[in-house]
C-alpha cells in the first residue's frame, strides 16, 4: 500500500513541484499572483492525485489479480479506502510547504511540518493500537488535514483583504 501511496504523491505532487516552485518565487511580490498560483497548483496536484488513485483502483480491481496474484489485490484493497484520504489531502499540504519555502517563509515551513509531524504520532499512537493499519491511515488523514487547515490560515496570501491592504501601503508610500 505505502508504493501506492508513493505513485500517487509522485504523479500528483512531484511532477509538479519545480514549475510550482518557480511560479511561487516570481509571484512572491505580488499576493493576488501568489494566491492565484497556490490555489491553481493545489488544485492541479489534487486533480493529478484524483486521477492517479482512479487509474490505480481501476488497474488493481481489473487486472491486479491475473498480473499480481489474487491475495496481493484483495490485501490493497482490504486498506483501500482507508489511505484514499491520505492521498488526497498530502498534496495540498506539500503545496503549502512549497509555497512556504519557495516565498522564504521558514517560519510557516516549520510551523507546519512541526504541527504535522506531532499530530501524526499523537493519532497514530492513539489509532494504531485499536485499529492497526487503517488506524495509521487515518492517524495520518487527520494529521494532514488539520495541517492543511492551519497552513491556509496561516498564509496570508489566500487572504483578499491582505493583498489590497499591501496594495494600499504601497500606493501610499509612492505618493
Amino acid at each position: 500500500m505505502q508504493q501506492i501511496v508513493g505513485v500517487s504523491f509522485s504523479l500528483s505532487v512531484r511532477s509538479l513541484d519545480q514549475v510550482a516552485n518557480a511560479a511561487y518565487n516570481s509571484d512572491q511580490r505580488n499576493p493576488a499572483a501568489l494566491s492565484r498560483s497556490v490555489l491553481a497548483f493545489g488544485a492541479l496536484m489534487l486533480a493529478a492525485s484524483a486521477i492517479a488513485l482512479i487509474i490505480i483502483y481501476l488497474f488493481a480491481r481489473l487486472f491486479g489479480a491475473t498480473v499480481l496474484g489474487l491475495e496481493w489485490r484483495e490485501n490493497i484493497l482490504s486498506l483501500w479506502w482507508w489511505a484514499v484520504p491520505l492521498c488526497l489531502i498530502r498534496p495540498l499540504m506539500w503545496n503549502f510547504f512549497l509555497s512556504f519555502e519557495s516565498t522564504s517563509r521558514p517560519s510557516l515551513l516549520l510551523s507546519s511540518v512541526v504541527t504535522y509531524t506531532f499530530l501524526s504520532m499523537l493519532l497514530g499512537i492513539l489509532l494504531i493500537v485499536p485499529f492497526g493499519v487503517r488506524g495509521l491511515y487515518i492517524g495520518l488523514a487527520a494529521g494532514q488535514l488539520v495541517t492543511v487547515i492551519l497552513q491556509s490560515k496561516w498564509s496570508k496570501e489566500l487572504d483578499t483583504s491582505y493583498g489590497k491592504v499591501i496594495s494600499q501601503v504601497t500606493e501610499e508610500t509612492a505618493v
